[in-house]
């Protein structure tokens, strides 16, 4: 076991901490041919294993590729899973979530009549696909109760070519004047 470092740093903005925490120093660590040192944390509530930082990134000429979830440090590529985000919905609210959806190649999109999940609505409207093939959208729990809602909700998109057959514009000339409608089928 590599011994631990007495040089500690403080660290805040990490896991739910409310308050900043110190390390208890650092450890080497060998990876492939590159040794780094790694500061160790107690009791931080955080889904992953450890953080690594903009100086070991740019120390290592890294590149974080999150269309193809991968991470290459020196030379050596290593995947990585994301995890998927897990909302909250409180009782009778609207929030905007970003989600997946199943035909991210169309580029952008109607989402119509899709609800995937009892009690909650999704807004119908059009999106475009983010660089992450994920899109943002609004929800609304119906209900009284909070409802945990992952973000994998496996939604398609239309392409707008197939829902745009028919478009209507009112032309209003003036308060004296009748309404235009001038339409295209």
């Amino acid at each position: 076991m590599p011994e631990i470092d007495e040089h500690t740093i403080t660290f805040s903005g990490i896991g739910t901490a409310d308050k900043p925490m110190r390390s208890f120093g650092r450890i080497p660590i060998k990876f492939n041919s590159l040794k780094y040192r790694f500061h160790i944390i107690d009791n931080i509530n955080f889904p992953y294993d450890g953080i690594i930082g903009n100086d070991f990134l740019s120390d290592n000429y890294s590149n974080i590729d999150f269309k193809n979830e991968s991470l290459t440090i020196s030379q050596v590529e290593l995947a990585l899973k994301f995890n998927e985000p897990i909302y909250t919905i409180a009782p009778r609210t609207e929030t905007i979530i970003e989600c997946s959806v199943l035909n991210p190649e169309i580029g952008e999109g109607l989402m119509v009549d899709q609800n995937p999940v009892d009690s909650i609505l999704i807004a119908n409207c059009i999106v475009k696909v983010k660089p992450n093939s994920r899109i943002n959208i609004s929800v609304v729990n119906i209900s009284e109760s909070p409802i945990t809602l992952n973000s994998n909700l496996k939604l398609k998109l239309t392409p707008l070519e197939n829902k745009i057959t028919k478009y209507s514009i009112y032309l209003i000339q003036s308060p004296t004047m009748p309404l235009t409608e001038l339409s295209r089928s």
